[in-house]
């Protein structure tokens, strides 16, 4: 009868390891996202914020977040809101090109970088890609 009460014993013993992984993976991805979620949140408010708005109290520009962990990356998605033309990379290029550039120089933030802007249906994809310091490269 031993055998079945180690048997248990063993399954516990298991599925509180398996909890402890799934936890631990967790609270790693989670950390990881972290940051790329808040800088593309923060992009978002300053790449809108200039910008005229019909009603106070409505987003400027549609906006939604992609974020990578794995890559690094967060995609910004920005689309026009309202019947407006901007953004869009058709008739607004330079335009957009320039605001992601301020947008970055506002917020300082030397930890990430731009790839070139590409369209996705009516979106404005912005991918934003947080460096690797040399040491986290495996660099000295």
């Amino acid at each position: 009868m031993t055998g079945g009460v180690d048997d248990v014993v063993l399954w516990i013993g298991l599925a509180l390891a398996l909890a402890l992984m799934v936890s631990g993976l967790h609270d790693y991805v989670r950390d990881r996202r972290a940051p790329l979620q808040r800088f593309g949140e923060r992009f978002v408010y300053e790449f809108a914020r200039p910008l005229v708005r019909v009603r106070p109290s409505e987003p400027v520009v549609e906006a939604r977040l992609r974020v990578r962990p794995y890559r690094r990356q967060v995609e910004v998605l920005l689309a026009p809101r309202g019947g407006r033309p901007y953004p869009n990379l058709v008739d607004h290029k330079q335009n957009v090109e320039y605001d992601v550039e301020r947008v970055l120089r506002v917020l300082e933030d030397q930890r990430f970088v731009a790839g070139p802007l590409y369209a996705q249906g009516q979106w404005v994809v912005v991918p934003l890609y947080l460096r690797v310091s040399p040491k986290q490269a495996g660099g000295t």
